[in-house]
């Protein structure tokens, strides 16, 4: 097991990710910026560093800044929580270049699974149907018009890469295609550094699941309870459910299978979320989200599971010690967690 990991992140799930340290003896390196020095988390790391001021870009996704710390404090690994650097795969690259190892999915799966396109066609490959989209990133407006009536309205605009609700525009008809398209191309190029955007088929009155999965390097596979995101605002995730309280068995199965094939078509070591539409006309996979989700919690309430704990194993070059049938559900919980 690992002797000292930095943390690179704040707040809650920094917080979070220290808890299972104090159990594992793992020794903990905080950061911080100049805006978060009284945080509570910071009290409760073995070591405390300032990052940089307020901004996150020059803080939080301060890179060199990270690997700066990490080295003098003589880390022997990275957790990134969720958010920020968690699925940059070129930080994932450089702490293991740099001998450090990042606590989540490697530069491979990262780079596989941060376009939605390839993910889609790897999907295909694997007999596992998807949200019916464009083949390749829009163009320019008449390829949009086009596609988007192929598909049939209403469509929606999302950028090729990223998550996290950015740069997602619903449209109506034709009329709203060409002003969404253009406030979505700036979004992400704003916030995720690639403007490329795709166009995907509105999929009505749906449920939103999501099935997060465990691998090792050895492909021990360990499926988690679904949980059910459908409650949004803006495509924001406010309540989640698990085990999903209106999903049938037969669906149950059908969905984690899929998670299951896409976890090894990605060669995922470690800890990654599949996302899944599912509506009177079948089930849908989405997108993946390769790193500890922000409704992880639920997952550990009703399992028991300390799912960073796994985390830190299986990047350990441990092996998982439970199996799917093991898993006991203790019924049924809620979280607002937004």
């Amino acid at each position: 097991m690992f002797k000292r990991v930095l943390i690179a992140n704040r707040g809650e799930i920094a917080n979070r990710i220290i808890s299972t340290c104090l159990d594992l003896g793992i020794e903990v390196v905080a950061i911080y910026s100049d805006e978060d020095r009284s945080l509570h988390y910071l009290n409760r790391a073995d070591y405390a560093y300032r990052v940089g001021p307020g901004p996150v870009s020059l803080s939080y996704k301060n890179k060199d800044a990270i690997l700066a710390i990490a080295k003098m404090a003589e880390v022997d690994c990275i957790h990134a929580g969720y958010g920020f650097l968690s699925e940059d795969a070129d930080f994932a690259k450089s702490c293991k270049d740099n001998k450090i190892e990042f606590i989540g999915s490697n530069y491979d799966v990262l780079k596989k699974s941060e376009n939605k396109l390839n993910m889609r066609a790897l999907a295909k490959k694997l007999d596992i149907k998807s949200v019916p989209c464009s083949q390749e990133a829009v163009k320019d407006i008449v390829s949009a018009k086009k596609t988007a009536k192929e598909l049939g309205y209403p469509v929606m605009i999302k950028p090729v890469s990223g998550s996290h609700a950015r740069g997602i525009r619903r449209v109506e008809s034709e009329d709203g295609l060409e002003k969404a398209l253009a406030a979505s191309k700036i979004e992400a190029g704003i916030t995720l550094s690639n403007d490329s955007l795709l166009i995907e088929k509105g999929v009505e009155k749906a449920k939103n699941i999501e099935v997060s999965v465990l691998r090792d390097n050895s492909g021990h596979i360990l499926i988690l309870p679904e949980v059910d995101c459908s409650i949004q605002r803006g495509y924001l995730k406010i309540v989640a459910e698990t085990p999903a309280p209106t999903m049938d068995d037969k669906t149950r199965k059908t969905i984690k299978e899929a998670a299951a094939k896409l976890a090894e078509g990605i060669g995922l070591i470690g800890l990654a979320s599949f996302e899944f539409l599912v509506n009177k006309d079948g089930i849908f996979f989405l997108e993946v989200n390769p790193r500890l989700t922000v409704e992880h919690s639920i997952t550990e309430m009703v399992t028991g599971l300390d799912l960073v704990k796994y985390q830190f194993m299986i990047s350990a070059g441990e092996k998982l010690d439970i199996y799917e049938k093991e898993l006991k559900c203790r019924g049924v919980q809620y979280r607002n967690y937004r």
